[in-house]
């Protein structure tokens, strides 16, 4: 009888180590939701950066929300890259890194973007914010590391966000940048 006990014991420890592996734990870190201020104040940042975009680069370098900006420096496709530094959007979310992209001949920014990180942006939250929204890029189940991007044309500026297949319903970057013919075309249609 007494090993009959000790088999069932350990057939109850292996099932409850199995369970536990497969389960998720209950020391795992969840992201917690954004709250209703910090996702509209993520909204609100973009669009200011959006607004912004027609700004000369030291003009718009100089209305930079960030405390830090580095010096520009020269990437391979020909653009400019400058640092934007981190970002407070609210308590609990903050623009990690934060990069902007000056054409060669520095008469324009290419683009802005913004990594977040911290409290979850949900996609529920953007669809309220933007009901009229276009699907800029889907994945294709080729990586994790891939995203399904959101489109959005104000002030004739394209604005994306990204949620990454690893986290599909937190928002994890912003990209800004001019939206070209074929991006305003589709935008007014679908408005």
């Amino acid at each position: 009888m007494t090993n009959f006990l000790n088999r069932s014991s350990y057939f109850r420890l292996a099932i409850t180590l199995l369970a536990a592996l497969i389960a998720p734990s209950v020391y795992a870190t969840k992201i917690s939701a954004a709250t209703a201020a910090d996702a509209a104040r993520t909204f609100e940042l973009a669009e200011e950066i959006s607004r912004n975009l027609k700004k000369s680069p030291s003009e718009f370098i100089n209305s930079w929300p960030g405390a830090r900006i580095s010096t520009p420096n020269l990437k391979n496709e020909g653009t400019y890259n400058v640092s934007g530094g981190i970002l407070k959007i609210g308590d609990h979310l903050t623009a990690k890194n934060s990069s902007i992209s000056i054409s060669a001949d520095k008469k324009n920014i290419a683009s802005v973007l913004l990594s977040l990180e911290g409290s979850c942006v949900s996609r529920q939250d953007f669809k309220s914010r933007y009901p009229n929204y276009l699907i800029s890029n889907i994945p294709r189940g080729q990586s994790s590391s891939e995203a399904l991007t959101l489109a959005v044309v104000k002030n004739q500026e394209k604005m994306e966000f990204s949620f990454p297949e690893t986290s599909p319903d937190c928002l994890s970057a912003i990209r800004i940048a001019p939206a070209d013919a074929q991006m305003l075309k589709a935008a007014e249609a679908f408005n």
